[in-house]
């Protein structure tokens, strides 16, 4: 069977999830583990690549029937994907995959696996774009000349396993493998390859330099002073294979989200508490994501058309409510378009004809929002037509404009007429207000124009739309 063991340890949110093949013979932990230290180096990255996450993947590898009949490399490679897919990480974080030996070619039959059923099943397909790094350590992608030394008697007394079989030079199983995986090699991963020069047994090397290379136009091979167990057992942090392995590792998060580093103490081997961080850095994530769009809602053109006496009379509340709102907006980077009802003209709006009907068409394409200050019972009547245009028209509707009617107390006899007529159709589409204009704050109209401003990129709950691009 196939386990997978996840390792204890990582510091700040999982940017990276890494995941280890033995070969053949070869074990979840001490095919990693060299015997200088007695350490399991792939926990090294846990420290000295904050962010990433490390398991070492568990199956039947046996060369010998004497000890069991193990998979296939396509069997391994099915059931290794189901596994996977049944873990929602691997389906949401970017992956790196390192194969030792026989763990590289199972690595290539994995990603074909995923790739020819990904129509099937959306994990497979998300698992296939995530992968971000391969690296084979000594792996045989065309066989081995290894058993080719070993005496035909001796190949029976052994009783070769059929995956052993499989790693065989020339074999047609590595062969097909090898040509498919050139072509169809995961569009977003990095390869490394790092190839042993150094004999195993006596004279003889287990993969050659020429076996040891997949043929990958854009990679290529590096010779390694390591026989074929050294290379997946590298003796310190000074090993050039660790150093390799790490620099891949570390240009892999460079691409990545920046970290969420947690506190010296926050790293508690509870299981719970693990999941609680890893939401918090989540959290801070989406946190950080969210600044980032309220950032880009600030520099984001969004235009209000403000309706009302435009003349600078110190006489008149209206118009110096109208310049102030006006003013305010402005500094704060909103494109502030004045209105023609006052008798002015302004070229964005046209000419100086049907007055009503040019900002409605201006209002349809280029508006995101209306402000309009009434200060006389002469422009109630049209105040009440236009609001009733804006209410009812789809287009305006669809588009989400804001309409807000700020009403002199003085002026107005009625003021249910307004507030429940067709200017204020719904909250948070429309709002009228009757209040003193000399006294009105003008700061009340920003936060409403900056919460629309907000909402233009992001929905209700935080996210962005998907129509903010």
């Amino acid at each position: 069977m196939s386990a997978l063991h996840d390792i204890d340890g990582g510091e700040g949110d999982e940017r990276l999830r890494i995941l280890f093949f033995h070969g053949l013979n070869g074990h979840h932990q001490t095919t990693w583990i060299s015997p200088g230290n007695s350490e399991f180096w792939p926990s090294w990255l846990l420290l000295d690549a904050p962010g990433t996450r490390v398991t070492s993947v568990e199956y039947d590898a046996a060369a010998s029937r004497w000890l069991s009949d193990p998979m296939t490399i396509s069997d391994r490679a099915m059931n290794i994907a189901s596994q996977l897919a049944a873990v929602e990480v691997y389906a949401a974080t970017p992956i790196a995959l390192i194969g030792h030996s026989l763990g590289g070619n199972v690595i290539k039959a994995l990603i074909r696996h995923l790739h020819d059923h990904q129509s099937t099943n959306p994990r497979y397909k998300a698992i296939l774009s995530n992968i971000r790094l391969v690296v084979f350590l000594g792996t045989p992608h065309t066989g081995s000349d290894f058993a080719k030394s070993f005496p035909r008697f001796l190949r029976k007394i052994f009783r070769l396993t059929p995956v052993a079989e499989e790693l065989s030079a020339d074999s047609s199983v590595l062969r097909d493998l090898a040509l498919w995986y050139r072509s169809n090699k995961p569009k977003a991963a990095n390869h490394v390859v790092l190839v042993e020069t150094k004999p195993t047994v006596g004279s003889v090397a287990i993969v050659s330099p020429s076996n040891s290379d997949p043929g990958l136009p854009d990679t290529l091979p590096i010779p390694i002073d390591a026989d074929h167990v050294g290379i997946a057992k590298p003796a310190n942090r000074g090993s050039e294979i660790y150093k390799i392995i790490l620099d891949r590792v570390k240009a892999v998060l460079a691409e990545s989200l920046p970290p969420i580093l947690q506190g010296p103490g926050d790293t508690a081997s509870d299981p719970l508490e693990r999941t609680a961080r890893r939401r918090r850095g989540l959290s801070s994530r989406i946190d950080s994501h969210r600044k980032s769009l309220l950032e880009s809602a600030e520099q984001r053109p969004f235009t209000v058309l403000l309706c009302g006496p435009a003349s600078p009379d110190p006489q008149s509340h209206a118009a110096t409510l109208c310049t102030r709102i006006g003013d305010l907006l402005t500094a704060n980077g909103f494109d502030v378009v004045y209105g023609q009802s006052s008798g002015t003209t302004n070229e964005r709006l046209g000419g100086e004809d049907n007055t009503l009907g040019r900002e409605l068409d201006f209002i349809g394409s280029k508006c995101n929002a209306v402000i309009i200050i009434a200060s006389g019972a002469s422009g109630w009547a049209e105040l009440g037509l236009f609001g009733w245009h804006l209410a009812c028209d789809r287009t305006t509707r669809e588009k989400g404009i804001d309409i807000v009617v700020i009403a002199d107390e003085t002026q107005i006899d009625f003021p249910d007429f307004l507030c429940g007529g067709p200017i204020r159709y719904s909250e948070g589409v429309g709002r009228a207000d009757i209040v003193s204009l000399a006294a009105y704050d003008p700061e009340a109209v920003l936060s409403r124009m900056q919460a629309r401003r907000t909402m233009y990129v992001m929905d209700r709950r935080g996210r962005p739309r998907r129509s903010a691009a």
